[in-house]
């Protein structure tokens, strides 16, 4: 019986490798946060190859870190909290999406309050600011999925 949709075409995925990204140099924005309505400056540093996306909250003792992983997901209610032990980091979708719309792997993330400054509401300010700091291959490899057809 056919539905009368087309049929897609068969696709494959090749594994292609390609380096890790990271910043050439340090980027900075300040500002206001959304929800908090703390002052706060954030820093986004250049990471080494393989150590991933973590926000480092420098305000409190012992500068303490929070990898960008799923598993520290603590809250999605208005926005996305990252949490690990009593360490909280509110707000962190917009900088998340902005460094992953340009590839960068590695990244750490200093933050002088519980989240970073908001900007004008999107990933624009962090946008310009990654750009300022020159992404630059970090020395890893990383593995991707890339669609190609087969007919």
């Amino acid at each position: 019986m056919s539905s009368g949709l087309p049929i897609a075409p068969r696709v494959l995925f090749n594994l292609h490798v390609l380096n890790q990204q990271t910043l050439n140099r340090p980027a900075t924005f300040s500002g206001i946060g959304l929800h908090s309505g703390n002052r706060v400056n954030m820093t986004i540093l250049p990471a080494p190859a393989n150590s991933g996306v973590r926000f480092r909250r420098v305000d409190l003792d012992g500068k303490p870190e929070i990898e960008a992983r799923v598993e520290n997901v603590g809250e999605t209610n208005r926005s996305t909290t990252l949490a690990k032990g009593n360490v909280k980091v509110h707000t962190v979708e917009h900088v998340l999406a902005a460094l992953a719309g340009y590839g960068v792997d590695n990244a750490i993330i200093e933050l002088d309050a519980n989240e970073p400054p908001i900007g004008d509401g999107s990933s624009r300010e962090f946008c310009k600011i990654i750009q300022d700091g020159r992404h630059r291959a970090a020395g890893g490899k990383t593995r991707g999925l890339h669609p190609h057809r087969t007919d």
